[in-house]
């Protein structure tokens, strides 16, 4: 199958929706199909450098449109890049399309890009992938006229909540099909630990991800300054959030920030770590600063399990979708610093690490693979319903 994938990712960026179109691309390239991926320029035309950075294979086809702007650190968009993003790029891509020949598949999780690909290509099959509940009329009306066009399949979404309030949403549009197709990671490898640094043999305590409001910094900072005798180390976060946290926990030397880092090498981080949190509040702020704690599918979360390391994690419904308490990682109250100290106790015993470990490493081999995204998306292609204009 030839798949156009549309997306809205400045790449390269630390946005985690970059990592996630990248790492579906690849998986997509993978399973057979013949895969060119529409990003934003960001900084670079090394497409090369970009597909390494991600570790992709160069068997995705990648398609870097837009302005060339300076490299980003994204802190929220402001009214130029508003424009850029949603009406210059868009345009960019409807100018490559028609240049291309049609593909046999229009995926992606761009809407402006999606509505112009639907209008330049009205025959072709669509599908569109959610990972929030758009918040304005404007945006809703757009969604709708996509989802009621004659070649759209269906929708691929993040999470059963977000599935959930879709269908409430649009219960009107009988024919709307959703489908879920989770975040994941790549199946487990050997890989070699990284340097960390640290103390010589204090257990390291990891969090990967974003610093965003809620995402689980304050959970590691109140951590550290409780366990001293840790070291708990922070992969990920712009220059300027690593920058505000070094000054807020400027007495707290057991905790260790290692900055951004480019996705292809978090598993060598994770591989380092004797324990890994995924701790997001129940509101939990995406880089436009909007609310997703009750969408999200943590993308640091399938790459903890993949990691083959014990997870601690906010006992929250949509982490619940993901891990079982006791089983594949301990859940606790995402704001009570008794019941993490407890956690991280009883984590001290190796027989139990190691099945916690180990159980979610084989759950996500069965359920959470980036293939397993895949298989979601050939299913909802087999399953096409149109009428060719």
């Amino acid at each position: 199958m030839r798949i156009h994938f549309l997306s809205g990712s400045l790449l390269p960026s630390m946005e985690a929706s970059s990592a996630n179109v990248m790492r579906t691309c690849d998986a997509l390239a993978r399973s057979g199909h013949e895969v060119t991926l529409f990003g934003r320029r960001n900084g670079t035309d090394d497409v090369a450098a970009v597909l390494r950075g991600y570790g992709v294979s160069s068997d995705v086809r990648l398609l870097l449109l837009g302005g060339p702007a300076p490299a980003q650190e994204l802190h929220g968009l402001t009214r130029w890049g508003g424009y850029s993003k949603n009406v210059r790029y868009p345009l960019a891509v409807r100018r490559a399309l028609q240049e291309m020949p049609p593909p046999d598949l229009i995926y992606g999780r761009h809407l402006p890009s999606m509505m112009l690909a639907a209008l330049a290509l009205p025959a072709v099959p669509l599908a569109f992938e959610l990972h929030q509940v758009r918040g304005s009329r404007l945006g809703r009306w757009a969604e709708r006229w996509l989802f009621q066009r004659l070649a759209f399949l269906g929708v691929t979404a993040v999470s059963e909540a977000l599935i959930a309030d879709y269908r409430s949403l649009y219960s009107d549009l009988e024919g709307l099909d959703l489908f879920l197709a989770r975040n994941g990671a790549d199946e487990p490898r050997e890989v070699q630990p990284a340097q960390v640094g640290g103390r010589p043999g204090v257990r390291r305590i990891g969090y990967a991800g974003s610093l965003f409001p809620g995402k689980g910094m304050e959970t590691m900072a109140a951590l550290a300054a409780r366990l001293p005798e840790l070291d708990f180390h922070v992969v990920g976060g712009s220059t300027a959030d690593v920058a505000d946290w070094r000054a807020r926990t400027v007495d707290l030397p057991n905790l260790i920030y290692h900055g951004f880092v480019d996705n292809a090498q978090v598993p060598a981080y994770l591989a380092a770590m004797d324990v890994l949190l995924a701790p997001p509040r129940p509101v939990t702020r995406s880089v436009t600063g909007r609310d997703m704690g009750r969408w999200m599918s943590p993308l640091k979360i399938f790459q903890y399990m993949a990691a083959d390391r014990p997870i601690i994690a906010s006992d929250l419904p949509v982490v619940r979708e993901i891990l079982r308490h006791k089983v594949t990682a301990l859940l606790v109250p995402p704001e009570d610093m008794d019941a993490w100290v407890a956690a991280l106790g009883q984590l001290e015993n190796p027989v139990l690490a190691q099945q916690v470990a180990a159980a979610a490493q084989a759950d996500l081999v069965q359920r959470f693979t980036w293939t397993a995204k895949v298989r979601v998306i050939e299913h909802l292609y087999q399953r096409r319903r149109y009428i060719a204009a």
